[in-house]
This record gives C-alpha cells, sequence and structure tokens, in this order.
C-alpha cells in the first residue's frame, strides 16, 4: 500500500458502536505481543477540551526532553494529525507499511469473526509506531466516553486527565451526566487523576466516587486561584496561583485548559518554566483559530451546546459586536440549542449543509436561526457562505470539526 491507499483502507472500516472495541480488538492486541504494555501513557477522556488539553501537555513533555507521543481525535486538516511524535505527524511511508503489515493479520482475524472498526485500526497503528519509535510516553486521547472506547485497552495509566464532561453521545454513553461521567472516569485505574476545574456536580459526583472506588487521588485546580489578566486576539495572560502564565489557544475556556494541564504536568514533575513555554507557543487548528486579519476570520470546531457556550462567551470578549456566524452542524447532536446560541447575537447567519452524510441541511439550519436571527441565508455552498458572510465583516465559523477542517482547507491549503 502506499499512503493514500492506506488511509483509504482505514476509512473503509466499518463504524461499530464502541462499546464492543474493547472486545475486538483483545485479539489483535494479543496477536502483536501486546504493544500497549510496553508503553507509559496520559490518558485523556471528556466532552470538550481533550485535543486541547493533550496537545499542550504532550508539548510540555516535549519540551523537558521526553519522546513523547500524541494520539488525538478527530483530526482537523490531515489524517496523521492523529498520530504524532514532539508535534510531527507519522509520516506517509510509516503510516502505509503499519498498516500494510497488518493486513494478514486483519484478514485472519476477520474470517474468525474478528472486524476492527476504524478508530480501533487507528489505535492500534498508533501503539505499534509509537512502540517502534521507543516513546518516552504517550499522550492518548479517548475517542468516544471511557470505559468501553479502544484507547481504553491500556493498563493503568502514568496520569488521568479528565476534561469537561457534559451530555454528548447520550445514545452510547447514557442519558444522565452520571451515567456519561461514569463512563469517562473508567480511564482512572487507582493512579493519580487531574479534573477540570468547571464542573457539573453530578458529574464530579460521578468522578468521586469512581476515585473512591480504586483508590485513586484526584486533583482540582482551585477556580479562586485563577486571575486572567488581559484577554486578546494574541492570547491570554493570567496569574494562577500567583505565578503568571500565557495561553496562546484562544477563549476563556483555554484558560482553564491550561490550568488543567498545570496540574497535569506538574503530577508529571515538569518544571514550571516548561509548562509555561509551552503554553505559550502550542497551535492547535480550529480552536478559535484566526485565519484571517482583513476581514477578521475565525474558525472554531465547536459542535455542541457545551463547546459553543464556551465559544460564545469568549466570542463575547473577543470579537467585534457586529459579526456573521458560517454555521453548518450534525443533525445526529443535540443541536437546537447550539443552533439558537450561535445565531442570537449574529448580524447574520449563512447556514450550509457540511459534506457529511450525518450533516443537517443549510434549510432546516435556517428554520431554526430564523427564530432568533433576522438575517438568515441558507447558501448552496462554502463559496457562497463566505462571500455572503464577509459582507458584514468579521466572520466566525463554527458547528462542526468537519465544516471547520472544509474551510480552514480552503482558506490555507494543508502543506506536508
Amino acid at each position: 500500500m502506499n499512503h493514500q491507499e492506506a488511509v483509504a483502507y482505514i476509512h473503509s472500516r466499518k463504524r461499530f458502536p464502541s462499546d464492543g472495541s474493547l472486545i475486538r480488538m483483545a485479539p489483535f492486541l494479543e496477536a502483536l505481543d501486546h504493544p500497549e504494555r510496553k508503553l507509559s501513557f496520559v490518558h485523556i477522556a471528556g466532552t470538550n477540551g481533550k485535543g486541547s488539553t493533550a496537545t499542550m501537555l504532550s508539548r510540555a513533555l516535549t519540551l523537558s526532553g521526553k519522546k513523547t507521543g500524541l494520539f488525538i481525535s478527530p483530526f482537523v486538516l490531515d489524517f496523521r494529525e492523529r498520530i504524532q511524535i514532539d508535534g510531527k505527524p507519522i509520516p506517509k511511508d510509516r503510516l502505509a507499511k503499519i498498516v500494510t503489515d497488518l493486513l494478514p493479520l486483519m484478514e485472519e482475524e476477520e474470517k474468525k469473526g474478528h472486524e476492527l472498526a476504524e478508530f480501533e485500526l487507528d489505535t492500534v497503528v498508533a501503539l505499534l509506531y509509537y512502540l517502534e519509535e521507543k516513546c518516552d510516553v504517550v499522550v492518548l486521547e479517548a475517542g468516544v466516553g471511557g470505559r468501553y472506547d479502544a484507547t481504553n485497552c491500556i493498563e493503568t495509566p502514568l496520569l488521568s486527565v479528565l476534561t469537561g464532561i457534559a451530555y454528548d453521545h447520550t445514545k452510547t454513553l447514557g442519558s444522565t451526566l452520571t451515567e456519561i461521567a461514569s463512563n469517562k472516569a473508567d480511564i482512572i485505574k487507582g493512579n493519580d487523576a487531574v479534573i477540570y476545574p468547571i464542573q457539573d456536580p453530578e458529574a464530579l459526583a460521578a468522578v468521586m466516587k469512581r476515585c473512591a472506588e480504586v483508590g485513586s487521588k484526584l486533583m482540582t485546580p482551585a477556580l479562586s486561584a485563577i486571575s486572567i489578566q488581559k484577554e486578546t486576539l494574541s492570547g491570554t495572560d493570567f496569574l494562577y496561583g500567583g505565578k503568571r502564565f500565557t495561553v496562546r489557544l484562544l477563549g476563556t475556556h483555554q484558560v482553564y485548559n491550561a490550568v488543567t494541564v498545570i496540574e497535569a504536568a506538574r503530577a508529571l514533575s515538569l518544571a514550571d518554566d516548561v509548562i509555561s513555554k509551552a503554553l505559550e507557543t502550542v497551535a492547535f487548528p480550529a480552536r478559535m483559530e484566526v485565519v484571517s486579519q482583513d476581514p477578521l476570520l475565525v474558525i472554531d470546531g465547536a459542535h455542541n451546546f457545551h463547546g459553543m457556550t464556551a465559544l460564545f462567551a469568549s466570542v463575547k470578549k473577543l470579537l467585534p459586536p457586529r459579526y456573521a456566524v458560517i454555521l453548518g452542524i450534525m443533525e445526529d447532536k443535540d443541536y437546537k440549542d447550539a443552533v439558537l446560541l450561535a445565531s442570537q447575537n449574529a448580524a447574520r447567519v449563512c447556514t450550509v449543509t457540511v459534506d457529511n452524510y450525518r450533516a443537517m441541511t443549510a434549510e432546516h439550519l435556517k428554520e431554526l436561526a430564523d427564530t432568533v436571527c433576522g438575517d438568515v441565508i441558507a447558501c448552496q455552498s462554502y463559496d457562497e457562505a463566505l462571500k455572503r458572510a464577509k459582507e458584514i465583516g468579521c466572520v466566525l465559523v463554527c458547528g462542526s470539526l468537519y465544516l471547520a477542517s472544509d474551510i480552514r482547507n480552503m482558506l490555507i491549503p494543508f502543506t506536508d
């Protein structure tokens, strides 16, 4: 296989419910002599903020001198973003070779009725790559939930990190916050854990219960120790426990992600000067990312109400009062409140049908947005949406990581 064929093969895999991942992965890991048992991990789960948190923490580990793997999901610009070492994506030839080498095992196990889903295969490929490269530590982001997620094949990690927990994937994880948080908290296995400082009491109680059951120490950044000094489109300066930090990723919610990273990094015995440099220098596409200054155009991957709430709290502080929103969202999300939140203060909303089979139509989105915004246009293409949104001036793209990826690649084509 070449690189393109390998990626196409991965994407051709079925999308199974996450509750069977560990069962399906077991024979493959056994046949591969358990690569997951030969690596050290920081395991991250949550509803929103996992990718930003994982990227900041992996950057700190790299700057501390450790060869650091990073596994994130989903990717924004290129599939190989999912599997990185020290900030560099897996080389095309290595990805192709690992997938090619796995083919005989895949075919053999499929004859026995064992078939890996796409994310499960991603996880296996990543584990093999990190082991081949002798990574000192791997920052591993869960896909969906925690309990049955493919990444939960690992044994006790060095540290578990839980980001903000909210309603998402309710068909898979449960209909209550207690169920969702309990599922995600299963990545805690007797090791120390760090949790994002703002949590619903119901979710926090479930995490604390898990820690008590397995004998884990839970560390929570103190909100009272955070003092935001200045927020601009260049980053946010803040004090935490009297020490000054700057986080490059935009938005108040990124400050809370940053203090989660600070506590996690300290738990891993990293120095504050290394942590500070990591926060100042890390970049992550489609996380309130400024891709153009004239006109001001910001892209964000927020795609559920929890994420939208954090995004628009920052929009009020950082964007001019008059702005347009390009909005596309998946139909299988809890979308109604998210659409209303994104539309209610916009001068214009340009709805689009995202290029994905799960996408809500631009026309349906327009019907919802019309109830709170007086200027809504259902656009037939991304080009039309950009043109009509720019007529207002400032533009915000949000609602889906698929949309964020498509628009960003139109404006800043990905180069290897």
